[in-house]
């Protein structure tokens, strides 16, 4: 059974390798940290009557972890549900899943591969975007003639499992969606929208007009995903308000809370492939 599960999560790896829409969401990534963690910065210093080389402080290699992790509550996030659902619901839309299920082991084994390869596909994304941003810091520390100062080593692994786990639970959102609704559009629509809309709107409320909320807003993904961001990367503020990194909760709590949601989204897509018709 193991070796059966073993091979069924290599093939999923093996074929999102070659999905080019994997590779623009995560290229997409990139493009956004460059934009607003470096590029803004590096331009700011430059400008006549601007903050000068203080606007560098948060591009620079000791701000690796914040800036590898800024994204990830909300815009990465989004991109992650995108991948999970594209993941799970081009199966549907192309009419695949009934092949493979005669193929590969039980339902069960074939949606916990699933789940295995949105799980390390969401590590190799934060491997890349730790990466990236060690590889432009150390590009603007040279340009500026500053030091090459690297956070601790801890520091980067904490900033790893973090990013991990909040990359993790929106791709298995998505994955979930996907296996709810059978498609790739419907879960895309649903999933962005919650994340970029639904959740600040109810965060805003929760905070300025009906604060009986609050406990519910504590108890979103998104918001104990900004808060983990938050207690892992103190100096997140260096580089101005960040959306989507709060704080509302402490950082143990919120990882517990995104484990247990990356729990339940798991057994959802395991319970709704069991239970249910292949055909919509």
């Amino acid at each position: 059974m193991m070796s059966a599960f073993a091979a069924a999560v290599a093939a999923e790896m093996v074929k999102l390798g070659r999905r080019p829409a994997n590779l623009v969401l995560l290229g997409a990534f990139l493009l956004l940290l460059t934009v607003f963690r470096y590029a803004i910065p590096y331009s700011a210093s430059l400008e006549d009557g601007g903050p000068g080389r203080a606007a560098l402080a948060p591009a620079l290699p000791d701000q690796l972890v914040v800036n590898a992790l800024s994204a990830m509550p909300v815009f990465a996030g989004a991109l992650m549900l995108v991948f999970g659902a594209l993941t799970v619901g081009s199966e549907y839309g192309w009419d695949t899943m009934k092949t493979v299920l005669t193929q590969r082991p039980s339902r069960t084994a074939f949606a916990l591969a699933k789940v295995a390869a949105i799980a390390l596909s969401a590590l190799l994304a934060v491997v890349a975007a730790l990466a990236w941003c060690a590889l432009l810091g150390a590009g603007v520390a040279l340009l500026d003639g500053a030091a090459m100062d690297w956070p601790p080593a801890a520091d980067a692994a904490r900033g790893l499992l973090a990013g991990w786990l909040i990359l993790t639970v929106w791709g298995l959102a998505g994955g979930a969606l996907a296996f709810l609704t059978r498609g790739v559009a419907l879960p895309i629509g649903l999933g962005v929208v919650w994340i970029l809309g639904v959740e600040n709107l109810l965060s805003g409320i929760a905070d300025n007009l009906l604060t009986a909320l609050q406990p519910v807003r504590d108890a979103l993904p998104g918001a104990n995903a900004g808060s983990l961001v938050s207690a892992l990367a103190e100096g997140v503020a260096a580089g101005g308000p960040v959306p989507g990194v709060v704080d509302v909760v402490g950082g143990e709590r919120a990882a517990v809370t995104l484990c247990c949601y990356a729990l339940g989204f798991s057994l959802a897509a395991v319970a709704l492939l069991r239970r249910r018709d292949l055909a919509g």
